[in-house]
């Protein structure tokens, strides 16, 4: 190689090539290393590596072309970091919502039924314990007993107090739905209704289950409607109608129904409706949310072990299930309810306990009466592809 002028490189002598960055002596003081020994080279290369003016273009130390990839913190830093993140969110407190806005107001998700009101002390006993939200009904025959009990209130200014009260059946003629309200509001001794539904979709002729023929519920709905014109109520809806009913109205009526009160629990979770009537602004809430404290549902084996699981009362658990879907829930107010209000949203049910409370689902009803038919679940709504041919 002589001959023609090229010099073969000497890549292991004092002088081969140290400015080239590749070869072994670049920026290397001191002889030349002739090993091939990764840990002698890297032993060499450590005090480069380590000095100020060193960095990642020397290609010297850890990280370069020939040093190892940094470890991190090891096996047991990274298993004692996950750890420490896992024991802070077990303690991390769990913060539910407890309202959901419905028709420019906050509903609560945690109420009571009045039905089965037995003294007027309930009432503040129930305020005093955290519930806000109580549903009323002239067909419950308590809304005295309420307006007693709201009257010993203290502490809790109305207006962060949700009443609601219903509609009779045999006051659907227009010019009875303000009269209706009037002895409603007499009754509770408020000043206004945070919600008034019609109860039911049947019209009855005055003091009568005479079912009333020449009652209709679009009129009946645009008296509903005058209500909220005059203040008396901030917000209007129905209580056990089909999807089908409900659309019927809103493809007619001024102020949109905001609440359509239904049975609802996991043995009833009646998706469709839900779903629907959510898109369309109208919000379920779930009246009989215990199934008449059956004991189908209170002690069927998958509620029973998840109460013993959370070591919550299975009328909590039940509850919280339609709560985490986004549904108010109002129990009847009674001495056996196991509720804890004020402990009621700090917890909640992970996604394998409330799937397991999902497949319950059978479209069984628990509370009936005689002179009402329910609607099919599949009529409203987008009818199944099934169904369409």
């Amino acid at each position: 190689m002589s001959s023609d002028g090229v010099q073969e490189p000497n890549w292991y002598g004092t002088g081969g090539f140290p400015h080239l960055m590749h070869g072994p002596n670049f920026r290397r003081n001191g002889p030349s290393s002739t090993s091939h020994n990764y840990g002698e080279l890297r032993a060499g290369s450590q005090r480069m590596a380590t000095q100020a003016a060193s960095d990642v273009h020397t290609r010297a130390g850890h990280g370069t072309w020939n040093g190892p990839a940094p470890r991190g913190a090891g096996e047991a830093a990274l298993a004692a970091m996950e750890a420490k993140k896992a024991a802070e969110a077990a303690s991390r407190a769990v913060n539910e919502p407890k309202t959901v806005y419905v028709s420019g107001r906050d509903m609560p998700l945690l109420g009571l039924r009045t039905n089965k009101l037995a003294s007027a002390d309930a009432i503040s006993a129930a305020v005093a314990a955290g519930f806000r939200m109580f549903d009323c009904a002239p067909s419950y025959g308590t809304e005295a007993l309420v307006g007693e009990g709201l009257k010993a209130v203290t502490g809790v200014p109305r207006d962060q107090l949700y009443i609601a009260s219903k509609l009779p059946n045999d006051a659907h003629q227009p010019a009875a739905v303000s009269e209706a309200c009037a002895k409603s509001l007499a009754d509770l001794g408020c000043d206004y209704l945070d919600l008034y539904l019609v109860e039911w979709p049947e019209a009855w002729l005055p003091g009568t289950q005479q079912s009333d023929e020449s009652a209709n519920i679009l009129q009946t709905w645009a008296a509903m409607e005058k209500l909220v014109d005059e203040g008396l109520v901030k917000a209007i809806g129905v209580a056990n109608f089909g999807l089908a009913t409900v659309e019927e109205i809103l493809g007619a009526c001024r102020i949109k129904p905001t609440v359509n009160q239904v049975e609802l629990h996991p043995l009833l979770a009646d998706r469709k409706m839900v779903g629907v009537l959510f898109r369309k602004g109208v919000q379920c809430v779930a009246s009989c949310p215990l199934a008449g404290r059956s004991s189908d549902l209170l002690a069927h084996p998958s509620v029973a072990a998840l109460a013993a699981e959370l070591g919550r009362s299975a009328h909590e658990v039940l509850l919280k299930w339609n709560t985490q879907r986004g549904i108010p829930v109002l129990p009847s107010m009674s001495e056996d309810l196991a509720v804890d209000a004020a402990a009621f949203f700090s917890w909640k049910l992970n996604n394998a306990q409330k799937a397991a409370l999902d497949k319950l689902d059978a479209h069984r009803r628990f509370f009936n009466v005689d002179w009402h038919t329910w609607d099919d679940p599949e009529k409203g709504g987008a009818l199944k592809p099934s169904l369409v041919l």
